[in-house]
C-alpha cells in the first residue's frame, strides 16, 4: 500500500539508451512514501526539450503529489543528452519508447501502470509510441492534432501567411511548393532538386516573397554517442522505419 503522508517527492537521476544507443538522460521523480507508484512518462512538443522547461518543471511537480511518479528525460542533442537535435518523429517515437522500457524496472515503479503525457507534437509521438506497446498502460494527450504532421504544416503556414497580409495566390503558391516538397521527400528527392525547386519559386527583385514561412525538411545527421554508463539499459526498442508500426 502507498504511504497516505507523501511529503516531498523524491528525485532519481536516470540514464538509458535511446532506440539506436545514443545515451539519454532523465530524471524520475517519485512520490515520498512506501509502495510501487504509477508514472506518467513525458513526451516532448516540439519545442522544450529538456526537464527544465517550465511545463516539464510543473508536471514533475504536479504528478508526484497526486500520488503519481513523473519521468521527464531531456531529447537527444538537449540538456544532458547525447545526439543530434531534429531526429525525425520516428526516431523519437523509439527514444519513448526505450524510456519506457527502462523506467518499468525501476524500484517504487508500479510496472503494470506506465503511461504517457504528450503535448503537441507529442500528441503525434505518444500514439505512435503507444501503438502496440503492451507496456503502456495509459495514454494523454494535450492539444494533439488530428491530422499529419504535413496537413498541420499546410494549415499553420496559410493561415500566418493570412495574417502577415500576403495575397490568396501567394497562399495558394506556398501551399503547392509545401506539397511540392513533401512530394520530393516522400519519392526520396535529392537536396538538390529541393534547391531548385525553391529557386524557381524566388521572386523578382522587389516583391515580397511567399515562401518566406517556408521550412525545407533537413537530411538527418550521423551522430557520435558516449559509451554508456554501467546504469544504462541495453535492451533498448530499435527505432521506428517509416511506415513500420513494429517495436
Amino acid at each position: 500500500m502507498t504511504d497516505r503522508h507523501l511529503g516531498q517527492p523524491v528525485a532519481c537521476e536516470i540514464e538509458f539508451a535511446g532506440c539506436d544507443g545514443t545515451r539519454l538522460a532523465g530524471t524520475l521523480t517519485l512520490p515520498r512514501g512506501r509502495g510501487q507508484f504509477p508514472v506518467v512518462v513525458a513526451v516532448h512538443a516540439a519545442g522544450g526539450g529538456t526537464r527544465e522547461a517550465p511545463l516539464h518543471r510543473h508536471l514533475a511537480s504536479f504528478f508526484p503529489s497526486l500520488g503519481v511518479a513523473a519521468f521527464i528525460y531531456d531529447r537527444r542533442g538537449e540538456g544532458a543528452s547525447d545526439g543530434g537535435p531534429g531526429a525525425p518523429l520516428t526516431v523519437l517515437t523509439g527514444d519513448v519508447r526505450a524510456a519506457v522500457s527502462v523506467i518499468t524496472r525501476q524500484p517504487g515503479v508500479r510496472a503494470s501502470r506506465v503511461g504517457l503525457w504528450g503535448h503537441s507534437q507529442g500528441g503525434w509521438i505518444g500514439p505512435m509510441a503507444a501503438a502496440g506497446n503492451d507496456m503502456v498502460a495509459f495514454l494523454i494527450v494535450v492539444a494533439g492534432s488530428g491530422v499529419t504532421p504535413h496537413g498541420q504544416m499546410i494549415f499553420a503556414t496559410a493561415n500566418l501567411m493570412r495574417e502577415a497580409g500576403y495575397r490568396e495566390e501567394e497562399v495558394a503558391q506556398a501551399t503547392h511548393l509545401r506539397n511540392r516538397l513533401r512530394e520530393l521527400w516522400r519519392d526520396r528527392g535529392s537536396p538538390a532538386q529541393a534547391r531548385l525547386l525553391l529557386r524557381k519559386q524566388e521572386p523578382s527583385p522587389g516583391t515580397a516573397s511567399p515562401t518566406s514561412p517556408i521550412r525545407t525538411r533537413q537530411p538527418m545527421k550521423t551522430w557520435k554517442t558516449r559509451p554508456r554508463s554501467s546504469g544504462t539499459s541495453t535492451s533498448a526498442p530499435r527505432c521506428l522505419s517509416f511506415g513500420s508500426q513494429s517495436s
